[in-house]
């Protein structure tokens, strides 16, 4: 299983207050305060454990579609500035991060995976939330057409009754793993190679 999450850091820092009282209590674990706490860069360190949570997530909930919100269920670890680990009702998805100054991207993927995710992010030309996911799922197909050696145009998305994305082509399901995630200026997906 895999998840991604994206994170347009200027859209961020426009529409978010993540230092407004009892912000963080409610999303993050003393442990994950600690983090915040000791680092130079608290809004980034806010971001990036956000995304890990969320990447996490997504790929958890592939596994178990029973959704939930519960921020602090969900435990992050930090290996390196790009690698961590979420565990999650005791599963472990480890997660790898791209980041720069515009944009935080992170994927999770079940520990016992052991085929290698293919990921991208990418720019969006519109910030209609519409438009953004028309071109995330747009970018994905082609790039799932390479993979999956299945022309784009008989790839469609659909939401299961979870809201977990499944991709079909004919009318069959083709019962694989990816994520699709899009915020601000970004858009970006995660597929695990077959």
């Amino acid at each position: 299983m895999i998840g991604n999450d994206i994170v347009d850091l200027h859209y961020a820092y426009q529409q978010s207050n993540w230092q407004r009282d009892r912000f963080l209590d409610k999303i993050f674990t003393q442990e994950e305060q600690c983090l915040i706490a000791k680092t130079s860069n608290k809004f980034e360190k806010v971001w990036l454990l956000w995304s890990m949570k969320e990447s996490a997530y997504k790929a958890y909930v592939q596994k178990y579609p029973n959704r939930f919100f519960n921020p602090k269920m969900l435990q992050c670890k930090l290996f390196t500035s790009c690698k961590g680990q979420v565990s999650i009702k005791g599963e472990q998805f480890g997660t790898q991060t791209k980041r720069n100054k515009k944009v935080i991207h992170t994927i999770a993927f079940s520990q016992e995976e052991n085929r290698q995710p293919i990921s991208e992010y990418f720019d969006l030309a519109n910030s209609s939330y519409p438009l953004q996911q028309t071109e995330t799922r747009r970018k994905f197909k082609l790039n799932a057409e390479k993979v999956l050696n299945i022309p784009a145009e008989s790839l469609h998305i659909v939401k299961s009754k979870a809201g977990i994305p499944q991709l079909f082509t004919n009318g069959n399901s083709l019962n694989l793993s990816f994520s699709l995630t899009h915020h601000g200026r970004f858009g970006a997906y995660c597929i695990l190679e077959s």
